[in-house]
């Protein structure tokens, strides 16, 4: 008789432990890296040609492997001299930092995973 019960507390205990490991949520395998270069120049890039709208950015991890790449978006100005450009790299591999981002050939950045979200950079401003 005690057989039964067992099996059913047993088969409850299996049950609720499932239920348990499907309501952790996982660790996402990737993030964006996500943040903006103010440069001085117009939008109409005179100065830094090759920082305008569609420039590479791209992000490397530890090791220096370029682990994801993205594009600056349009420049907005931001008063009379000064251009901001957002970007957004999707699928940077977490658990490969320190990181460094670099915004077409102009020097990486240094950056950790929980700075991912609020980059900025700046050429030509101090």
């Amino acid at each position: 008789m005690r057989l039964p019960h067992l099996l059913a507390a047993a088969g409850l205990a299996v049950a609720l432990t499932a239920c348990s490991a499907e309501a952790e949520p996982e660790k996402p395998d990737t993030f964006a890296a996500v943040g903006f270069m103010r440069v001085i120049d117009q939008c109409d890039p005179v100065d830094y040609p090759d920082v305008t709208d569609g420039a590479p950015v791209k992000i490397t991890n530890s090791k220096g492997d370029v682990v994801a790449i993205g594009n600056l978006r349009e420049g907005k100005s931001e008063g009379e001299w000064m251009c901001r450009y957002d970007f957004k790299v999707e699928g940077v591999p977490s658990g490969e930092g320190p990181y460094a981002v670099e915004v077409s050939h102009r020097g990486e950045i240094p950056f950790n995973e929980d700075q991912a979200s609020g980059l900025a950079l700046s050429l030509g401003v101090n």
